[in-house]
């Protein structure tokens, strides 16, 4: 499920932008991400629609299982693919976005 609006941030906040450490984890924190439960997805800045937010997490899930990856413990694996929607990324660490 997908909640309708992420919870929203100040205008101050938009503007400075995300750290890759404060996106929420939308395994963790769905809610901060538009979910209404886990998933692969997270649009904390609400830019995506609430449909578009569920069809974005919906193909994740799919190519989760419908793929195949060999672990290096041997075991086959779906592969793990997670998007996250901002409308502005900053600096952190000395790396650059």
């Amino acid at each position: 499920g997908v909640v309708e609006v992420p919870p929203a941030r100040s205008a101050a906040e938009r503007q400075a932008g995300w750290r890759a450490s404060e996106v929420p984890n939308p395994s963790l924190q769905p809610d901060l991400c538009g979910l209404a439960q886990p998933g692969r997805l997270c649009d904390p800045d609400g830019l995506l629609t609430a449909q578009g937010r569920r069809q974005a997490d919906d193909i994740l899930h799919v190519i989760r299982n419908a793929t195949r990856a060999k672990c290096p413990d041997g075991r086959d694996a779906g592969f793990d693919v997670g998007v996250v929607v901002v409308e502005r990324m900053r600096a952190e660490g000395g790396v650059g976005v």
